[in-house]
């Protein structure tokens, strides 16, 4: 048994070394150094990011995962990622495109979402997969 799984681990290596890569799992950790606590959305110093929330036992975050890892180690755009927490606080709006400046006002309707954020403040949010891979996909 241990023969086989030497043999396959070592094809695959043989596959990829090649072309000078070898396959990336994609992994929370991949992105650990983007990772935020919810209380400090509104405190980064760039003038221009997205945040991802996400909670890993989240079936819809779980598809997202490698689009997201990817843009967030592949693109121009800033994304910030946190961990639902208990410290979210959840409320049935979605989809606002109001400005929201003051951490105590952002209200998540629910994960996973964007919060795309200019100037420290919520300027709009996004809920859900589909719209998800849309903001992203009119992006590049």
């Amino acid at each position: 048994m241990m023969k086989k799984i030497s043999l396959i681990l070592f094809v695959i290596t043989s596959l990829f070394q090649d072309s000078g890569q070898l396959p990336k799992l994609n992994d929370y950790r991949d992105v650990f150094d983007l990772h935020i606590a919810y209380f400090a959305i509104l405190q980064q110093p760039h003038a221009s990011y997205d945040v991802y929330i996400y909670s890993p036992s989240c079936g819809y975050c779980n598809e997202l995962k490698p689009l997201m890892i990817s843009l967030a180690l592949s693109s121009d755009s800033i994304i910030f990622f946190v961990e639902a927490t208990s410290e979210i606080s959840f409320g049935h709006q979605s989809d606002r495109n109001d400005q929201v400046c003051q951490q105590d006002d952002i209200v998540i309707p629910g994960y996973p979402i964007i919060l795309c954020v200019r100037n420290q403040c919520v300027i709009r949010q996004i809920v859900g997969v589909s719209k998800i891979k849309d903001y992203y996909s009119c992006l590049s």
